[in-house]
C-alpha cells in the first residue's frame, strides 16, 4: 500500500467513530452543586412573653404578699420595655394596673411593708425605717393623721394645646418634715401612673396631655394608707405649664 494512502484511512476511521475513545472522560461523573443551606430568620424577641409568664407565675404563689408583688411587677415593667408595640404593650400595661391594685390592697393589710410601685421606666424604692424591721407586729397607723392640700397650682381655662408635654409637682409633707416613700396615683380617667416620693417628699409626671388629672395622697410611712388627700388640676399639653400640688400632715 503505498504510505500516502495509510493516513487517509486511519482519519476515515476516526470519522467513522472506529478510533481509540477516551474511557477516562465516559467514566468521570459530574459532581452535583451543592444546594445552599437557607439562612434561619432570626426569631423576634420574646422576653417579653417570658416576663409576663413569670409575672403570673410570682403573683399567683402570693396574691396577697407585698414582695411576691413587687418581683411581679419588677417582671411586668421590664416585659413593657421588651414588648412591641400594640396589643401586646396594652395587654402588660392592664397586668401592671392590676397588679398595682393587688399591691395596695395588700399594703393596707400589712402596713409595715415599706410599698413599691412602678413608674414608666424603673422600680423605686422607698427607704424602709429601721423601726419597721425590728417591730415584730405591724403598728397601728397612728390615730387622727390625715393630709391636706396647702398649695396647688393648676391652668383651668387654658384651652387644649397640640402636644403631651406638661407636668405634674408633688410634694408630701408630714409633720416633721418632707416624707419619703409616699405613694402619689395620678390618672384622668383613662390614664393612671404611680409614683413615690424621694428623700425630700418631691414626686411628679411630665408627658401629660390636655386634661383635668386627679392626684392622690394613697399612702405614707409615717401613718400608712392614707383617706380622702386627693385634688384636681387642669393642664393643656404644653411644656411651660407644670401644675404643683403640696399634702401637707394636719
Amino acid at each position: 500500500m503505498p504510505r500516502h494512502i495509510f493516513p487517509i484511512l486511519m482519519l476515515l476511521m476516526l470519522l467513522s467513530g472506529c478510533g481509540p475513545t477516551n474511557t477516562s472522560a465516559q467514566n468521570q461523573t459530574a459532581s452535583p452543586t451543592p444546594t445552599p443551606t437557607p439562612t434561619a430568620a432570626a426569631n423576634p424577641n420574646k422576653d417579653w412573653l417570658r416576663r409576663r409568664d413569670a409575672a403570673l407565675e410570682r403573683a399567683a404563689q402570693g396574691p396577697n404578699d407585698p414582695a411576691a408583688l413587687r418581683d411581679a411587677l419588677d417582671q411586668v415593667i421590664l416585659g413593657i420595655v421588651d414588648a412591641p408595640l400594640g396589643p401586646t404593650r396594652i395587654e402588660l400595661a392592664a397586668l401592671h394596673d392590676q397588679l398595682v391594685t393587688q399591691l395596695q390592697t395588700a399594703l393596707a393589710d400589712a402596713p409595715v411593708a415599706a410599698p413599691i410601685v412602678a413608674t414608666s421606666a424603673a422600680v423605686v424604692t422607698a427607704p424602709r425605717p429601721p423601726s419597721v424591721v425590728t417591730r415584730p407586729q405591724p403598728a397601728a397607723p397612728t390615730p387622727g393623721t390625715t393630709f391636706g392640700v396647702a398649695e396647688r397650682r393648676s391652668f383651668e381655662g387654658s384651652g387644649a394645646a397640640d402636644s403631651f408635654n406638661s407636668c405634674i409637682d408633688i410634694q408630701v409633707i408630714g409633720r416633721n418634715g418632707p416624707l419619703a416613700g409616699a405613694v402619689i396615683g395620678i390618672n384622668n380617667g383613662d390614664l393612671s401612673y404611680q409614683n413615690q416620693t424621694d428623700g425630700n417628699g418631691y414626686s411628679g409626671r411630665c408627658g401629660l396631655g390636655p386634661s383635668t388629672w386627679s392626684v392622690v395622697l394613697f399612702w405614707t410611712p409615717a401613718g400608712g394608707e392614707v383617706h380622702n388627700a386627693t385634688t384636681t388640676v387642669y393642664l393643656n399639653g404644653a411644656a411651660e405649664q407644670r401644675a404643683a400640688i403640696v399634702f401637707q400632715e394636719k
